[in-house]
């Protein structure tokens, strides 16, 4: 049984949510890494804004729902 063309799209933005917020605790781990052995000068990254999960989600639609 197939999904529904709303669980697709959910399924897309959860995708993109997950791997914007994997990318951001990953530079926020080196950052405070960073911090930890003095590095003052590093930057804190911000959070994934809606804006970029969906751009990244409408990304992940395109390449999946080529033939």
């Amino acid at each position: 049984m197939g999904t529904t063309p709303y669980e697709a799209r959910f399924n897309y933005y959860m995708a993109a949510k997950d791997q914007l917020s994997n990318q951001y605790h990953a530079q926020l781990n080196e950052a405070q890494i960073k911090m930890q052995y003095g590095d003052i000068g590093a930057a804190v990254p911000d959070y994934p804004t809606p804006a970029q999960i969906f751009a990244l989600a409408e990304e992940i639609k395109t390449f999946a729902e080529k033939k």
